[in-house]
């Protein structure tokens, strides 16, 4: 990892400390929400593309939430990806809805 590389990750992962945040990167390659809060380690919320939802903790963020490891404290089936989600967002609340749409530069 260059320095400029490990600067951009520093503030990717201090912008989760305290705002939901969404990987993009899990999105757009597994089609897996993977929502997280709480910089190198922290809470995840995980919802695959089958409707399964997976609610935990992780830690050793480092250099990036993919290489994490979880630990999963809550699972739940639900009959797709939308109604797992529609279910996040009925619990969380506006906020986490705000966090994951705007992130932390709201």
């Amino acid at each position: 990892m260059t320095a400029n590389e490990f600067k951009n990750w520093a503030a990717k992962t201090a912008s989760s400390r305290t705002c939901w945040t969404v990987d993009e990167i899990t999105r757009h390659n597994q089609g897996t929400y993977l929502i997280y809060r709480g910089g190198t380690a922290g809470n995840f919320i995980e919802i695959d593309k089958t409707g399964l939802l997976e609610l935990g903790t992780y830690e050793d963020a480092i250099p990036h939430i993919g290489d994490a490891m979880f630990r999963v404290t809550f699972r739940k089936q639900f009959p797709d990806q939308d109604a797992a989600l529609k279910r996040c967002l009925e619990v969380g609340g506006r906020n986490f809805l705000v966090d994951i749409l705007v992130g932390a530069g709201r």
